[in-house]
């Protein structure tokens, strides 16, 4: 039928994918950097192996996948094999995708694309480029700037860094002395340069919602909503109670974004509704997300429709 390999095997929504694929006669091989994971005992894992720390060890990782997708390449070169990664390899096999290229299909959006995405400053501006609404964003470069702009803001706002992610370099601002406290202590904790600094963004008052996307060279292949009942941490966390849900404002926002940046492969879209009924999109992850058992039991297969497309 095909071979796939998935990455971050430790995750459930890993998981999620291995039990997909496996259920349609995939061969599904398992990677992670710690020695045990809960793919590795799923009855669709093939196959399993550990490899250098993604984080400590990129060019270790980068080499490790080269060897290994040439070791696992099945014979028959008509028989499909794709390489899929969950989490923050992602990124790096999207920087480094043409030491793959002509041993295993990797469907995913360019590394320009992700870069100028995940970059919650880069997607303020493109954002506001294509008449896409987000909460007010506002950027600093040095400390005086803030300082000047404190009158114009109303409180409270939220502190971002530009590239984070899962609640890590984000804190909800109360007041103004509560936000150059924090401020500093972003800038300073976390090394950042001036074009680095953190971002300072309106509050939003209201509930999240998740739009989740498959794309084929800017093409919509399927689309999933869900909204977030109850997430954690509370107030700023990843969604903990989902409820799937049509929200077609959101939906058209992502589809306009994804087809201008010519999206390949999957994206989760994080936004903030109003009180008033207004979708905010907050951010863009180019990769599989957390909600994708829920997905995947709602009828967007999105694991099965990844590997047909590519």
């Amino acid at each position: 039928m095909g071979r796939v390999i998935v990455t971050h095997s430790r995750g459930w929504h890993a998981l999620a994918m291995v039990r997909s694929l496996g259920r349609q006669g995939v061969e599904v091989f398992c990677g992670e950097e710690a020695p045990f994971a809960p793919c590795f005992f799923s009855k669709y894992c093939q196959g399993s192996f550990q490899h250098p720390s993604v984080s400590g060890d990129p060019e270790g990782f980068v080499d490790f996948m080269v060897d290994k997708v040439k070791e696992l390449k099945p014979e028959d070169p008509n028989e499909p094999f794709v390489l899929m990664p969950v989490h923050k390899e992602t990124w790096l096999i999207a920087e480094h995708r043409e030491r793959f290229e002509g041993l295993v299909d990797i469907p995913l959006t360019s590394h320009a694309n992700m870069a100028r995405t995940h970059d919650k400053g880069k997607l303020a501006l493109l954002a506001d480029e294509l008449g896409i609404t987000i909460p007010a964003t506002r950027q600093f470069h040095d400390f005086d700037d803030l300082y000047r702009s404190i009158p114009e803001l109303t409180f409270p706002v939220f502190l971002k860094v530009r590239e984070g992610a899962a609640g890590v370099g984000l804190k909800k601002c109360d007041t103004a002395e509560d936000l150059t406290n924090s401020f500093r202590e972003f800038v300073e904790g976390f090394g950042l340069e001036p074009a680095e600094y953190p971002l300072v963004q309106d509050f939003i008052k209201g509930e999240d919602y998740c739009v989740s996307a498959l794309f084929d060279g800017g093409r919509r292949v399927a689309m999933m909503t869900y909204h977030n009942v109850r997430v954690f941490p509370r107030g700023t966390g990843a969604g903990a109670l989902r409820e799937t849900v049509p929200l077609p404002g959101a939906e058209a926002s992502a589809e306009k974004l994804l087809k201008h940046l010519h999206w390949h492969g999957m994206a989760q879209l994080d936004y903030r509704v109003g009180e008033d009924g207004t979708a905010y999109l907050i951010e863009l992850n180019p990769r599989f997300f957390g909600g994708l058992p829920q997905a995947i039991a709602s009828g967007a297969d999105y694991p099965w429709l990844l590997y047909r497309m590519a």
